[in-house]
């Protein structure tokens, strides 16, 4: 992924288009790895590791109805606490790359 597509990715964090869960994961993949293990973007790193125990798409079928409803409120709880840092980052993201 190139300066545009990261520059996307977000702006749809921060516009909500897409959850910081999501976007925390696909941002920890496609940054450069001088920038990814900067202390400003590790919350991508870290929300991306936190998150991934939490059953997504096809996955949340196969799970007990009060497990799953447990998982939820977990990664909503996980949401809320990490959610200014990733917004906070994603605006450090949007100013070092849409200046180039």
């Amino acid at each position: 992924m190139g300066r545009t597509e990261i520059i996307k990715l977000a702006n749809d964090i921060i516009n909500k288009e897409i959850d910081i869960f999501s976007g925390s994961q696909k941002l920890y993949e496609v940054l450069p790895e001088n920038l990814a293990n900067r202390s400003d973007f590790l919350i991508f790193t870290l929300v991306a590791s936190e998150s991934d125990n939490f059953p997504i798409g096809k996955e949340r079928e196969r799970w007990n109805k009060i497990a799953l409803e447990k998982k939820d409120l977990e990664r909503t709880k996980l949401g809320k606490f990490y959610k200014q840092d990733v917004f906070e980052a994603c605006k450090k993201i949007l100013k070092r790359f849409s200046s180039k």
